[in-house]
């Protein structure tokens, strides 16, 4: 069964020794005699003294017993304030990532720096005095001179002069391009006479292969004409038999012949060979 507030009241009251106490400021000898008293004397003394003393009592928060932190299980307790804790593991590796704000350069940066190492940054200032004395006439010894870049620039000239002389000079003079240099096409005339010298092959076809010096066997499109001469009744009979050519086929200074029907004279002829 819960105990009553005055119940609650009176075991407190028992507990209190005989020195003077916060209560009302009486011994608890004089609480026990008030009680004693019995009737309206108690329960006015409850009602104006005892009862609100004690609830102001249990209301404070200012420890008036003293209790220590060891007391209430809290020994282990840092009151160190939490601007002068130190940082927790996780939080010292993580800072240790981060760059020394002297060793940063900022946008603002007022301190002189020059880089040692490769890519250390640089300052606009730095590169500034740099770049002003890559000038001509204005380069700083041990780097580029203007007579070192003369050397340069002569050396490569030299080392592209064959290139150079090649692509720089036209046709004629000393020492003329040729026409293979410069993706020409060029053309030549080469002559031979075509014997009566055929010979009877299947099909109907007659053949004969006459010496060509100078043709190849890969020209290819060549123009074919007779050779005319002074005399106009010969080159009417040339013309004739070169109408009866039906093929050609080039080898190594020679051609193939193949006509439809065996001339009877011997014909000149002029080829412009193109490549």
């Amino acid at each position: 069964m819960a105990l009553s507030k005055f119940e609650k009241d009176m075991q407190i009251i028992q507990a209190l020794d005989d020195e003077p106490n916060d209560v009302g400021g009486l011994t608890a000898a004089e609480l026990k005699a008030k009680y004693d008293e019995g009737g309206e004397a108690v329960k006015a003394f409850l009602n104006d003294v005892l009862l609100p003393a004690l609830d102001a009592y249990i209301a404070r928060t200012d420890n008036p017993h003293a209790v220590t932190k060891e007391q209430v299980g809290l020994g282990a307790a840092d009151d160190t304030a939490d601007a002068d804790k130190p940082v927790s593991g996780p939080q010292a590796a993580a800072l240790a990532l981060k760059a020394y704000i002297a060793d940063v350069l900022t946008k603002d940066n007022t301190t002189e720096f020059t880089p040692t190492e490769n890519y250390h940054p640089a300052t606009k200032k730095y590169v500034d005095g740099v770049t002003a004395g890559v000038i001509l006439g204005q380069v700083p010894d041990n780097s580029i001179t203007t007579a070192k870049l003369a050397e340069e620039v002569h050396d490569f000239i030299n080392s592209k002069a064959a290139a150079v002389h090649a692509s720089s000079h036209a046709t004629g003079g000393s020492d003329p391009l040729t026409p293979a240099q410069i993706g020409a096409a060029t053309s030549q005339l080469l002559y031979c006479t075509v014997p009566v010298s055929w010979t009877a092959v299947t099909g109907g076809f007659y053949t004969q292969t006459v010496s060509v010096p100078g043709i190849l066997e890969s020209d290819e499109g060549i123009k074919v004409d007779i050779n005319p001469g002074s005399d106009n009744d010969a080159n009417k009979l040339y013309a004739g038999a070169l109408s009866k050519v039906q093929t050609m086929e080039t080898l190594a200074d020679a051609i193939k012949f193949v006509c439809t029907a065996a001339p009877t004279v011997a014909f000149p002829l002029k080829l412009e060979v193109t490549r």
